[in-house]
């Protein structure tokens, strides 16, 4: 009945969110997993297969469901079959050929979910006769093209980090390519939203493996950004002057402290290209002042 009213409730927030919130909270019981995910399934495929039937909201919120039923059901137990192999070709199918937002900005999550949490069940998997790891290549090059909407290159970022985590020694070079993408998507960012997220997934590289995203980004010769107002160079030197005029913009705890942490791997190990960055804005500490101790500080 839950998900009859989702399907049924014509784009009303308030249904789909309560909707939404109970599913999750069935499937975190190990023994309904199963049974969540026989009913979700024929939900998800009708989605899938005809968005233009539903709302946005009907549309986003399935496909959000998705997400938290695989990691729900991993954390408990572990992901279905039927999740498996009922649902993931159909999106990744849906992931590759759909033009619609509402699809992929959520799907980018499922993609990442599914990774994480069942790569062994994947790996025995083709779609459309490719192999797991082309399509969610060929997925990350599709959606950091420049005429994929922002809001859907920033919801590619985690997924890039996740694929680079669990494929990045295996497939090295299909990666770099990626990466090289991301770097150039980044020079042309319209929106705080994607600057953030390629910035962020930057800085989890760089903490992550930094020997291997420098080689990455110092092999990247990057020369259309001058008309800009950027540089021409390397793409470490392109990254560093994006990171430092967006540095003030940029908020989250979570993405604060990657940030903060891929700086300071930087400053230790990195070339002397990270120590000459210009940083704008006013120096909140005066680093030539004399160090004071509080009690000094208290005298004064």
């Amino acid at each position: 009945r839950v998900l009859a009213a989702l399907l049924s409730c014509g784009g009303d927030v308030m249904i789909a969110s309560e909707a939404v919130e109970t599913v999750e909270c069935v499937v975190m019981r190990p023994e309904c997993v199963d049974l969540v995910a026989d009913q979700c399934v024929p939900v998800v495929l009708a989605i899938l297969e005809h968005p233009d039937k539903y709302a946005c909201t009907q549309v986003e919120s399935v496909i959000e469901l998705l997400s938290k039923i695989i990691r729900k059901s991993a954390s408990t137990n572990k992901v279905p079959s039927i999740l498996i192999e009922g649902c993931f070709p159909t999106l990744m199918m849906a992931m590759l050929q759909s033009d619609v937002d509402d699809i992929l900005q959520p799907g980018c999550a499922v993609l990442r979910a599914y990774l994480r949490e069942a790569p062994g069940e994947l790996a025995t998997l083709a779609v459309a006769g490719r192999s797991v790891p082309a399509c969610f290549q060929e997925v990350g090059a599709r959606l950091l093209g420049p005429e994929v909407a922002d809001g859907v290159a920033a919801a590619a970022a985690p997924l890039l980090i996740q694929m680079v985590l669990r494929e990045g020694e295996v497939h090295r070079d299909a990666i770099a390519g990626l990466l090289g993408m991301a770097l150039e998507r980044l020079a042309i960012a319209q929106t705080l939203q994607l600057r953030q997220a390629l910035l962020v997934l930057f800085a989890r590289l760089l903490v992550h493996d930094l020997s291997s995203t420098l080689a990455v980004l110092q092999a990247h010769s990057w020369s259309a950004a001058a008309p800009q107002g950027l540089p021409p160079g390397g793409g470490l030197g392109l990254l560093l002057v994006l990171w430092a005029r967006e540095h003030s913009d940029l908020c989250g705890n979570y993405d604060m402290k990657v940030l903060s942490a891929a700086l300071g791997v930087l400053l230790i190990h990195a070339p002397g290209e990270a120590m000459a960055m210009a940083v704008p804005g006013q120096m909140v500490v005066d680093v030539a002042e004399a160090r004071m101790t509080r009690s000094q500080a208290r005298v004064m």
